[in-house]
């Protein structure tokens, strides 16, 4: 733009600034060229132009006319009409508002702020300590390593000094920013600083911390960078070989370690129910034949690195059998009418079922739990108790007494075996008197065996060598005076054996009844008869006398052939066992009489009531008895009928299966009779006959 020169005391010219300066930004150290060009300018007033510098608050001064005396600063002389200012290597303190001024023309350009920028000098960044974490944290500045510690607050700064403007600093953990507190100090340069603050995790190890400067004098960011090396001291876990082991097992516990720096062997120590395991070091700790007292106690692994010192633990579970640790006293005393609580304690595990019973009758459980409770006592209540315990692994045992406040309680036994007799009592308050008296000895004072004073029965039991007899027990006390009959007998088996044998014996009869019954079972499944000689006995005798009996169909003869002669229902044996070739049959005999020879004299009736049962036993005449030496049955086991049957016979036989099997021809079924009886009469085997079969007696 031109600017018309104001002409003074002359006359007026066209001279004017062609070419004016403008704001300029520049960094430190840069040249900066404000232009400023007049035209019309005769050659005489060249040396008319100057620059300005200053500012609206400082007011301004003239540079001078060149050559300028001023270092780094040039400005043309007018050659092409310009006049431009140039700046070398540009400073801060350049910084200003310049104008080119015509001043024998009074002619001014408009004015021109520059504005010098300078980057950081430095970006820095280093840790801080608080003076609490000892050497940590710790920069290696050469491997651009930052070290610290797991879990500790870390705080870093990052600076960048001097710049103009002031620098803006960014933080960030391998791209995830963070936020920083920042401070910004100068007054024409500044200085910026921020600190970021932060508790690093085993994950954050390797990770970068990054501190990032942006500046407008700055074409890209300033970035420093670290290395994280996170510090830790030992993570720790234990573990055993068994979740649960069996006492006098063996058991090894692990002791697994992440540290940072690693833990060497020789750091690692163990520690049982909080007592050190000596000559233990190392990652393992072997456990030999583990104890019940072991139970739950705590396994416990330390280990070390530069870092500290860290441990864990772990419980061990021993599984064991049931054991009595405490018992409330031995002996408890209560009143009458009072409450009493008896506690039994055991240790097991698994925990185990704890019952209650009263010593003399083990049998009957009164109770269950640590604690068996009586509300109303009485003197019956007196006496030991027995508590038990039980699971899975075993059985304990433990016992309380009770005493109540009254007349003695006499606990022994009533009937002993052996050589000693034992008196045992309860008596609360203590007895002043007990005796032992033989009930055999009429004599009062030669009676008694044994008068204690309370010196000798403190423990509430007396014992003595004594024959074998009965003998009374007296126990007195200032309340009361009791006794109790003892027989003392000589040392039999034991109950338990003796319940075994009977046991064992019956066992031993059902095997055998079972294996018998098993062997009828596999017999042929005929019919079960009993037989007898029940007619035609006179035929068969010298006396020819007849007989009577209860068939409807007299003449009813008929060989039954059969394997087997299975009881004599009379209990009575059969010893012999006579052939008769003719009829290829045996008769049965006895050696107590001739109760097959002399049955047909005896003339008594026979009732058959033809199903397999005999009703006419006890129908004999009284005369026959004289004859005969009893009435018998003998049930045989019907198998076949032999085919070579003699129809003409008037006496049944009982008879044996022959020699030759072709004569089997027919299996008869003992559960119908009837159905039989039809085989019977099918086959023709009895000719003219009612073929029913009939059990008889009088053999």
């Amino acid at each position: 733009m031109k600017i018309p020169a104001l002409l003074l005391g002359s006359a007026w010219s066209s001279i004017a600034i062609i070419d004016e300066p403008l704001p300029v930004r520049a960094i430190v150290g840069e040249t900066v060229t404000l232009p400023c060009a007049v035209d019309g300018l005769p050659s005489k007033d060249k040396n008319s132009v100057q620059w300005l510098k200053g500012s609206t608050a400082k007011g301004y001064f003239a540079l001078g006319f060149p050559p300028l005396g001023i270092e780094r600063f040039t400005q043309k002389a007018g050659e092409n009409k310009d006049y431009s200012l140039i700046i070398d290597d540009v400073q801060i303190e350049d910084e200003a508002t310049f104008e080119c001024q015509v001043t024998k023309h009074q002619l001014r350009s408009r004015q021109a702020h520059l504005t010098v920028l300078q980057p950081p000098q430095d970006v820095s960044m280093f840790p801080v300590s608080d003076g609490r974490s000892g050497r940590w944290p710790e920069l290696d500045e050469q491997e651009g390593v930052l070290s610290v510690v797991e879990d500790e607050i870390t705080k870093l700064r990052c600076v960048a000094s001097s710049s103009k403007p002031a620098t803006v600093l960014d933080w960030s953990i391998s791209g995830a920013s963070k936020n920083g507190t920042d401070s910004i100090s100068g007054e024409v340069v500044k200085t910026t600083v921020s600190e970021m603050t932060f508790k690093a995790k085993k994950d954050d190890h390797q990770k970068f911390v990054t501190c990032k400067g942006r500046n407008e004098a700055l074409d890209e960011p300033v970035i420093r960078e670290v290395v994280l090396n996170v510090l830790s001291k030992p993570s720790i876990s234990v573990e055993l070989s068994s979740d649960s082991t069996t006492e006098g097992d063996d058991v090894t516990a692990s002791c697994r370690t992440s540290a940072n720096p690693p833990v060497v062997a020789s750091d690692i120590l163990w520690t049982v129910g909080g007592v050190r395991v000596e000559n233990a070091s190392g990652p393992t700790l072997q456990l030999n034949s583990v104890t019940s007292d072991m139970d739950l106690q705590l396994v416990e692994c330390r280990a070390r690195n530069s870092i500290g010192t860290s441990s864990s633990a772990t419980p061990l579970r021993v599984t064991y059998a049931p054991k009595a640790i405490n018992s409330s006293p031995e002996r408890i005393v209560h009143d009458q009418l009072e409450r009493a609580a008896l506690k039994c304690e055991f240790a097991g595990n698994p925990k185990p079922e704890i019952t209650w019973f009263r010593s003399h009758n083990q049998e009957t459980q009164i109770g269950s739990g640590d604690f068996l409770e009586i509300l109303e006592l009485a003197t019956s209540h007196a006496g030991e108790y027995i508590c038990k315990a039980e699971s899975v692994l075993g059985k304990a045992v433990s016992s309380v007494t009770l005493a109540v406040r009254g007349p003695p309680v006499i606990t022994s036994q009533t009937v002993q075996t052996g050589d000693t007799l034992e008196c045992a009592f309860i008596a609360e308050p203590e007895p002043i008197l007990v005796q032992i008296r033989d009930v055999a000895v009429t004599d009062q004072r030669e009676a008694l065996v044994f008068k204690g004073t309370p010196e000798d029965f403190k423990n509430s039991q007396l014992s003595l060598n004594l024959e074998r007899g009965q003998y009374e027990c007296v126990v007195g006390n200032e309340l009361g005076q009791v006794s109790k009959l003892i027989n003392l007998k000589e040392t039999g088996l034991p109950l338990e054996v003796i319940l075994g044998t009977v046991i064992a014996v019956a066992l031993l009869l059902a095997v055998a009844g079972a294996a018998l019954w098993l062997r009828l079972r596999s017999m042929t499944r005929g019919q079960c008869y009993k037989a007898a000689d029940w007619a035609g006995a006179s035929k068969h005798s010298s006396g020819g006398t007849g007989h009577h009996h209860s068939r409807k169909d007299d003449n009813f003869a008929t060989e039954i052939s059969c394997l087997h002669l299975i009881r004599d229902l009379s209990t009575k044996s059969v010893n012999e066992i006579q052939s008769t070739s003719s009829h290829q049959s045996k008769k049965i005999t006895s050696v107590q009489g001739s109760r097959a020879g002399h049955a047909h004299q005896s003339g008594s009736a026979i009732h058959d009531d033809g199903y397999g049962t005999e009703s006419g036993s006890n129908n004999k005449n009284s005369e026959d008895s004289s004859q005969s030496e009893s009435n018998s049955d003998y049930e045989v086991l019907v198998c076949t009928l032999n085919q070579s049957v003699s129809t003409g016979s008037e006496q049944i036989r009982v008879v044996f299966e022959g020699s030759d099997p072709s004569n089997v021809n027919a299996t008869y079924f003992p559960e119908n009779l009837r159905s039989q009886a039809a085989k019977i009469r099918q086959k023709q085997l009895i000719n003219n006959q009612r073929p029913k079969a009939r059990s008889v007696s009088q053999v």
